[in-house]
C-alpha cells in the first residue's frame, strides 16, 4: 500500500514537471461512431453480355469461310459467304417483274385518260341529235374499269418493288458479317455446305461486354447495394472494381442471387473463367472505432494516448475485431475522444502535447 502512494506521487511530480516542458507536436485522430464494413470470400465466373451463334438469314450453299477460331473481328467484318450465284439470279428475276410492272401500269394510265377523252365527247353530244344515253353509260364504265385495272397495276408495280427489295436483302445478307466487335469461338460452316435460315454458322463473343457474375447468398442482400467494393486479385495483380447490378433472380438451391461487376479489357479474363473475390459488406449499426496508428502494446496490456487538455493520457484499451485501418473498441474511450497516432511511441503519462495540422498528422 505504502510503494503504491510513492508510484503515484512519483506519477504526479514528473507529471507536473513535464507540464511546464514545450509541448511535444503528435499527429490525433478522433474516436468516432463507423459503419462496420466487413469482407466475405465468393466465387464468380466471367460471363459476357454478346456470346453465342451467328446464324444465317438466308438459305443456299457455302461458298467460302473467311474466320477461324481465335481470329478477332470487327463489326461488319465478312465471316462466311453464301454461292451469290442463285442470289443474284433472283435480283435479275425481281428487276424484270418490276419492269414489266411498271409498263403495265403505264399501259392503263393510258387506258384511263382514253377512257376520260370518251366520256368527254360522250358528254358533249349530250344536246345533239346524235346523243345516246346507252353510249355515255357506256364512257362512264369505261372510266371505272380503266381506273381499277390502273389500280391493280400500281398494286402490281408496289409488290414488284417490295420483291425486288427482298432480293437484294437476300443477296447483302449472303455475305455474312460481324454483327459486334469480339473473337470467333467457333465455326460451324464449312464450303460446300448447305444451310438453312437459321442455321448457326458461327459463334463470336464480345470480349468488350464481360463482366463477372457473383452468387450473392441472400442473407448478405440487404449489405451489398450497386456500387459496394469488389476486390478482385488476379494474375498477381489486385483490382479494386464496384457491383455495376443486382439480378432480380434467385437460385432456388443455393438462395443466392446474382451480381454483375464490369470488368476491365484484359487478357486475364475469358468467358467461362473462375475468380476468387471478396465483396465488400456493409454494417447494418455504427460501432466505435479508433485507428490502428494509436495502438501500444504496453508493459500491462493495450492502451492508446488520450489528449486531454493538452496532454497525453495513458489509456488502456479493450479492442474488437480490426476493420479495415481501424479497431473497433469495445472499453476504455468514447465518441470524440482524441487519440495519438503519430508520435506516441515517445510520450510518457502527462506529457505536453500539441496537434499537428490535420494533413501533417495523417501523412
Amino acid at each position: 500500500m505504502f510503494s503504491a502512494r510513492i508510484v503515484v506521487l512519483c506519477l504526479l511530480f514528473v507529471q507536473a514537471a513535464w507540464a511546464q516542458e514545450r509541448p511535444s507536436m503528435v499527429g490525433v485522430d478522433d474516436v468516432r461512431l463507423s459503419p462496420i464494413t466487413r469482407d466475405v470470400s465468393l466465387i464468380g465466373k466471367v460471363v459476357a453480355n454478346q456470346s453465342g451463334p451467328i446464324s444465317s438469314n438466308i438459305s443456299g450453299r457455302v461458298q467460302t469461310v473467311l474466320v477461324r477460331a481465335g481470329d478477332v473481328v470487327k463489326i461488319d467484318d465478312p465471316m462466311v459467304i453464301i454461292d451469290p450465284e442463285g442470289l443474284q439470279l433472283n435480283v435479275e428475276l425481281a428487276q424484270g417483274r418490276l419492269r414489266e410492272a411498271v409498263a403495265s401500269l403505264q399501259v392503263t394510265e393510258a387506258e384511263l385518260r382514253q377512257a376520260q377523252r370518251g366520256l368527254s365527247r360522250a358528254k358533249q353530244l349530250r344536246n345533239s341529235a346524235s346523243f345516246s344515253s346507252a353510249r355515255l353509260e357506256d364512257a362512264e364504265d369505261a372510266i371505272v374499269r380503266a381506273r381499277a385495272l390502273q389500280t391493280r397495276a400500281a398494286a402490281a408495280k408496289n409488290q414488284a418493288e417490295t420483291q425486288l427489295s427482298l432480293a437484294e436483302k437476300a443477296l447483302r445478307e449472303g455475305v455474312i458479317r460481324a454483327p459486334f466487335n469480339g473473337v470467333v469461338f467457333g465455326v460451324m460452316a464449312i464450303p460446300g455446305a448447305y444451310v438453312t435460315t437459321g442455321s448457326p454458322v458461327v459463334s463470336m463473343v464480345n470480349v468488350g461486354s464481360l463482366e463477372l457474375e457473383i452468387p450473392l447468398p441472400s442473407q448478405y442482400l440487404s449489405q451489398v447495394t450497386i456500387g459496394s467494393q469488389v476486390v478482385l486479385e488476379a494474375m498477381g495483380e489486385t483490382r479494386v472494381l464496384s457491383v455495376s447490378r443486382i439480378i432480380p433472380r434467385e437460385d432456388p438451391r443455393t438462395r443466392a442471387r446474382p451480381i454483375r461487376i464490369e470488368l476491365p479489357l484484359s487478357d486475364d479474363f475469358v468467358e467461362g473463367k473462375s475468380l476468387e473475390v471478396s465483396v465488400r459488406l456493409r454494417g447494418k449499426e455504427r460501432q466505435l472505432t479508433m485507428s490502428k496508428d494509436a495502438l501500444i502494446d504496453g508493459p500491462r496490456g493495450k492502451m492508446v494516448f488520450k489528449m486531454v487538455d493538452g496532454a497525453a493520457i495513458a489509456q488502456p484499451v479493450v479492442l474488437g475485431e480490426s476493420v479495415g485501418s481501424r479497431f473497433i473498441v469495445k472499453s476504455g474511450l468514447q465518441d470524440g475522444d482524441k487519440v495519438v497516432i503519430r508520435g506516441n511511441e515517445r510520450l510518457r503519462p502527462g506529457q505536453p502535447i500539441k496537434a499537428m495540422p490535420k494533413g501533417r498528422s495523417q501523412s
